[in-house]
């Protein structure tokens, strides 16, 4: 008995132990560290057939991972970039050195942020441009340097976004590698800054945030959310994995709704990664089931 009772403070002590050196993310402790065998076969077995099925459904598969998006994103990226160096000369009467160095970023926002957009879905994307910038130039310039692009085989306006309820614009970009088409639904956002570089609406304080006008401040929460999400995560992995099913899930239940009173896009990521730090090293399956 006494052997038995040392065991189960030695494996106490071990899980706090480990419990220590885990990770903290959120305001509490997670409530179950342990994983890997710990889990058992079972949940091991159900997770790899997860991420089996995934990959093998065409509706699950996040394009992410095909080159098939990253190509025509960093396109668009440069289309962005090269569009703000040319007003900055024409409009802001800036000499052509100080133009190339006002920048001009392009974040992914929504699905494609987190890593699991679908098939045929569109790819949420904000331009982040610095002040000599002004949204009708977004909305009536930039729409017309991109029709004068070669890629751009689609475009349309868009009076009001899905994730913003804003104007923007809608573009489809050809794919250099392939036969196909990917659609972006671009907005804008302006900072009230000289020049943009990849850090500089990251690197801004709640403060400063709040400072901007609204379609601005909307944009540069549509671009954050995503990544701070991301960030507050244990395993990227396993939280992509789990957030596809509980999606899925809430589709076949009615739950999953752009409706009030229902999960959406943000408020099931939000949800499945607070699941995730209470559970930093459980199985997908494990996930599911807690959520």
């Amino acid at each position: 008995a006494f052997a038995g009772s040392a065991c189960v403070m030695r494996d106490e002590d071990d899980e706090r132990s480990k419990s220590k050196r885990t990770k903290r993310m959120g305001p509490r402790n997670p409530v179950q560290s342990f994983g890997g065998s710990a889990q058992g076969s079972t949940e091991n077995e159900i997770a790899d057939e997860l991420q089996m099925e995934s990959k093998e459904m065409d509706d699950a598969a996040p394009l992410q991972d095909k080159v098939l998006l990253e190509e025509p994103y960093h396109l668009m990226r440069e289309l962005v970039r090269s569009w703000v160096c040319h007003m900055a000369e024409v409009h802001a009467g800036m000499t052509p050195e100080a133009a190339a160095q006002t920048g001009g970023e392009l974040f992914k926002a929504g699905s494609f942020g987190l890593g699991i957009l679908e098939e045929d879905s569109i790819a949420d994307v904000v331009a982040v441009v610095p002040r000599h910038i002004t949204l009708p130039m977004f909305q009536q310039d930039f729409y017309c340097a991109l029709t004068r692009h070669t890629r751009v085989t689609y475009l349309r306006p868009v009076r009001q976004c899905y994730m913003t309820s804003i104007p923007g614009i809608e573009v489809g970009v050809g794919s250099s590698s392939a036969g196909t088409r990917v659609r972006f639904q671009v907005t804008c956002a302006i900072l009230p800054v000289d020049t943009i570089a990849k850090s500089t609406l990251t690197d801004m304080t709640p403060v400063q945030l709040d400072a901007l006008d609204n379609t601005s401040k909307r944009c540069a929460a549509m671009a954050l959310v995503a990544q701070r999400i991301l960030e507050a995560v244990p395993r990227r992995a396993e939280f992509q994995l789990t957030l596809r099913v509980i999606r899925q899930w809430g589709r076949q239940r009615g739950l999953y709704t752009p409706y009030a009173a229902a999960l959406n896009g943000v408020s099931c990521a939000i949800l499945t990664a607070r699941v995730c730090q209470l559970h930093p090293n459980a199985s997908t399956a494990r996930l599911i089931n807690r959520f």
